[in-house]
């Protein structure tokens, strides 16, 4: 039987030098996956909200019908139809929160104008308001966080005519 000695050669020298760029390189693919895990994260959260904004582009005007369809609900109707408008407010009151379970959120139109959420479309007199502060609420807008899906269309106070 042949014994063999082992003798240093120039390959082990390198071994520490290959470990170190071995972790080296393990650290960098943690690194990359962690950077992609992250990139995933956002990507996702983006995508959900321009699914919402997509989906909400769609289903404001419809909203706005209804709105606007149940606010010239007649007040002196008999008591079948009002049992009936009743039922329709409970589905508009259903709709809203369907819309605010998807993160909208309604723009307040409170106060004075901000470029930002608001469209001035008019100007009309309101006693005892601020020059120029919001009158009223023409069509209520929405945002998802500080993404404005819809500005407010508002009037503004003029108390010059």
């Amino acid at each position: 039987m042949e014994e063999t000695t082992h003798n240093p050669s120039s390959d082990d020298a390198a071994v520490p030098h290959q470990c170190e760029s071995y972790l080296a390189q393990w650290k960098r693919a943690v690194a990359d996956y962690e950077n992609l895990q992250k990139d995933l994260l956002r990507e996702r959260s983006q995508m959900r909200v321009s699914s919402i904004y997509a989906a909400a582009a769609t289903f404001l005007p419809v909203y706005d019908n209804f709105l606007m369809a149940f606010a010239h609900a007649p007040s002196d109707a008999p008591e079948n139809v009002r049992q009936w408008v009743t039922g329709i407010e409970h589905i508009k009151n259903q709709f809203a929160t369907a819309l605010r379970d998807l993160g909208l959120e309604e723009i307040s139109c409170v106060g004075s104008v901000d470029t930002r959420f608001h469209e001035v479309i008019g100007s009309e007199p309101k006693e005892g308001a601020a020059q120029d502060e919001i009158a009223r609420c023409v069509q209520p807008g929405y945002r998802i966080g500080e993404t404005v899906v819809r500005v407010a269309k508002v009037m503004t106070v003029n108390n010059n005519t």
